[in-house]
């Protein structure tokens, strides 16, 4: 697919410009993903799971993925709204930003609560350069980088038009 940015997308719209139909906007993305992952969770919610152990990983996996597309979605949603605000102002654009970086990090906590009883902290190799020390420092886990998620609304509060 061709995906149009959030700036792009934005910049056009402002111009009273439009798509064409084989782009794919930010707000198409969001509603796909949406979809699909909403879906997915439908499909594994009734799964008993119980004295399963490979079972329970695989639908594990699913609503991690699920969550995951879930996060993305409202993310889009907050960077269009917070972008739209950021060009053309409009307190409601900013309000709308936050309410959506806020529905991408309750999604993020899903994915947290239903990945940190089962998956250990991965060390992350790659960023040790040349070195195949164990770096405790560059292990990963969805819990780790909250914060940083977190961060999203508070970007979106101290925005300026």
């Amino acid at each position: 697919p061709d995906y149009v940015s959030v700036k792009d997308y934005v910049e056009v719209l402002s111009k009273g410009g439009t798509f064409e139909e084989n782009k794919v906007t930010p707000p198409e993305l969001a509603g796909l993903l949406r979809n699909d992952c909403s879906r997915a969770l439908q499909l594994v919610e009734a799964i008993n799971t119980s004295g399963n152990t490979s079972l329970m990983y695989e639908v594990a996996d699913v609503k991690a993925w699920a969550y995951l597309g879930l996060h993305l979605a409202e993310k889009l949603e907050g960077a269009v709204a917070l972008q739209t605000f950021r060009k053309q102002g409009g307190e409601e654009n900013r309000e709308k930003a936050i309410t959506h970086l806020k529905a991408a990090l309750d999604n993020w906590d899903r994915l947290i609560e239903i990945t940190r009883p089962i998956y250990k902290d991965m060390p992350l190799t790659h960023l040790n350069g040349s070195s195949h020390d164990r770096n405790d420092n560059n292990l990963f886990h969805w819990a780790r980088i909250r914060p940083a998620v977190a961060r999203d609304i508070e970007i979106a509060e101290q925005a300026a038009f």
